[in-house]
């Protein structure tokens, strides 16, 4: 793929050196012309650009119609956008479909080699979605993937520590398991399929409960290890209990789950709801390997957002407003930029969707809804968050008022918008809320904003933590104060180097 990106750009280095030419020698730049349009079509067509190809092919031949490369050219492509039409691929969703066209700059706009880190625009992210078996097995891709992959299986047991201290949370899970195997154990045995078992602490419940069978599946290798240790060492055998090591996605019956289930614990969850495979895993499980009135936990899950104002104006008496147009992620932060009292609310909770899981959705959905402004401010994010009825009465909210309940492992995620917006009390803006089953996404479109957000997914967010933390940074300035005082009182020129200066406020501090 980079030998064709090269051959389009010495193309466009033809080109302009044909135009050059042009005032001095009409017939050699005429020939360089038609050279570097056939070179131009042949490179398109090797990164599979193939309409545009055909264009150039078009446009090379009007300047010399007997040119068989360009003939031959232009056949090939037309052949191939003719097998993309057979095939639907040219008909193919994309990842979250924009409804205007792009205006920014692409990836192959930029100069050959240019360092990714210097690329700072959303066209980074991918526009279509990769199944699990391409991302495995495509050649730009795989190496990546793979080594992701890896990575989440070393470190999902250390971050799952977080999930078992959970006790809020496991005490509403529990309830809902033990009411939900009861209701199905009164007329027929109760056979569960966990997917997210994690450490197995919900398939144990399960099992407690009187489920005759489950097959606890995970997605991550150690942690699909450590359930299997931790059933064993609680007394639990092979009879009650089968561990997957297995996409959800993947997963077929007799093979892998070996009987037919009636209960569906599906504990995929992450702050932004879908972004963990909750639906797709839901509705493979449905459709393949339960029956037909299986009992889901969580049987649905209402979304709600809110917008808010999330700033760092002035720390110790120095104005640090410049760093907010940095506050941007490539999809949503999970509190890690900032500490909880840093999100000022400006409007009422919103309520977006409800995913109803007996019947997860199929497709993207884009929805317009209208936020009522409470407060005056400087809107630049949303935080939403999703209440979860598990089973009969029983709710499970990563609402603002979790936290305070307990729960630990799940919170409100926050989304950066493109920039910042001045909005009075009492002001409406329409917002745009799109998801595409496994991602949710805000937008505001047509916004007047009085600022951009700068885009780059290398900018360090824990500078906002720092700038946050009002005791860790009074200290010290009182600290760098008194060595300053101490020093020139002893008549000594004060010289101060800031390693890791961040934001520079420890270097204003020693400057002031």
């Amino acid at each position: 793929m980079e030998l064709f990106e090269e051959a389009l750009w010495d193309a466009m280095q033809c080109m302009k050196l044909a135009e050059e030419e042009l005032g001095r020698n009409a017939q050699v730049a005429h020939q360089m012309f038609v050279k570097s349009h056939a070179k131009k079509g042949l490179a398109l067509l090797g990164l599979e650009r193939y309409r545009a190809a055909s264009s150039v092919f078009n446009q090379g031949l009007q300047m010399d119609p007997f040119s068989k490369e360009m003939k031959r050219g232009l056949e090939e492509a037309q052949r191939k956008i003719l097998e993309e039409l057979l095939t639907g691929k040219s008909q193919r969703i994309k990842a979250l479909p924009s409804t205007r066209p792009f205006q920014g700059q692409r990836i192959t706009m930029q100069p050959y080699s240019a360092p990714l880190h210097k690329i700072r625009n959303e066209d980074m992210l991918p526009r279509q979605l990769l199944t699990p078996f391409q991302a495995e097995n495509d050649y730009h891709v795989k190496d990546t993937y793979n080594y992701m992959t890896v990575q989440g299986d070393v470190r999902m047991p250390k971050a799952h520590f977080t999930f078992l201290e959970d006790f809020h949370r496991h005490e509403l899970f529990r309830e809902a398991i033990f009411k939900a195997v009861g209701d199905i154990s009164k007329d027929r045995d109760c056979r569960v399929l966990n997917l997210g078992a994690g450490a197995g602490l919900n398939t144990m419940m399960c099992l407690e409960a009187g489920a005759r069978h489950v097959t606890a599946v995970e997605r991550w290798l150690y942690l699909a290890m450590s359930s299997k240790e931790v059933l064993l060492s609680n007394g639990f055998n092979d009879d009650q209990v089968k561990v997957i090591y297995k996409r959800p996605t993947d997963l077929a019956l007799l093979k892998d789950v070996p009987v037919i289930c009636n209960l569906l614990l599906c504990d995929i969850l992450d702050d932004g709801l879908l972004t963990s495979g909750l639906i797709p895993a839901a509705k493979h499980a449905l459709s393949e390997l339960m029956t037909d009135q299986a009992v889901v936990i969580p049987c649905s899950a209402t979304v709600y957002v809110q917008a808010g104002q999330v700033q760092n104006t002035e720390v110790c008496g120095f104005d640090v407003s410049c760093m907010n147009r940095h506050r941007w992620m490539p999809a949503f932060a999970s509190g890690a930029p900032f500490d909880d009292k840093s999100f000022v609310p400006l409007s009422a909770p919103v309520e977006v969707w409800q995913f109803d899981m007996l019947t997860p959705p199929e497709e993207a959905s884009r929805d317009s809804l209208d936020l009522k402004f409470s407060r005056s401010g400087v809107f630049n994010a949303v935080r939403f968050w999703y209440d979860l009825h598990l089973y009969d009465n029983i709710h499970l909210s990563t609402g603002p008022e979790a936290v305070e309940m307990g729960l630990k492992s799940l919170r409100p995620a926050v989304q950066f918008m493109k920039g910042q917006m001045v909005v009075r009390e009492g002001d409406v803006i329409p917002l745009t809320a799109m998801h595409n089953t496994v991602r949710i996404k805000f937008d505001i479109e047509d916004a007047e904003f009085s600022s951009l957000t700068r885009p780059d997914a290398s900018f360090p967010q824990n500078q906002f933590s720092f700038l946050s933390d009002t005791i860790r940074n009074e200290a010290y300035y009182r600290a760098i104060e008194r060595v300053v005082a101490r020093m020139k009182g002893e008549g000594k020129e004060v010289h101060a180097l800031d390693m890791g200066c961040g934001s520079s406020l420890l270097s204003m501090m020693a400057a002031r």
